[in-house]
């Protein structure tokens, strides 16, 4: 409508992105999993406009791993630039899948 990606499509795609990084690197499988991570934090610095239907390349690293939790830091690209669109933080804590107000140990599987 405005001509530019809406911040909802970035906050979709960290969260692709990470879950993603998760499947490809730690073999992790959120459909079978005793354990999954939640969100409770997560936060979006924009630097420049990316117009609709734009191509974007995003990347992600791992910013600190904690005892339950792993924060991720995600950058969106224009394609074929490096200019810098957003920088987003995304956190997951780890919970046991069947009572989520159970915090657990970030699985050796992923840390």
């Amino acid at each position: 409508m405005y001509g530019h990606v809406n911040h909802i499509i970035y906050f979709s795609m960290f969260d692709t992105v990470v879950n993603y990084f998760l499947i490809k690197n730690a073999g992790f499988d959120p459909v079978i999993s005793e354990y999954i991570g939640v969100t409770p934090d997560s936060r979006c610095c924009y630097y420049e406009s990316v117009s609709y239907p734009a191509t974007v390349d995003v990347g992600i690293v791992v910013k600190k791993i904690g005892n339950s939790s792993i924060t991720y830091e995600i950058g969106v690209f224009k394609k074929d630039s490096e200019t810098t669109c957003a920088v987003g933080h995304f956190v997951h804590v780890y919970v046991n899948r069947n009572n989520q107000n159970k915090v657990v140990s970030i699985p050796k599987k992923i840390a």
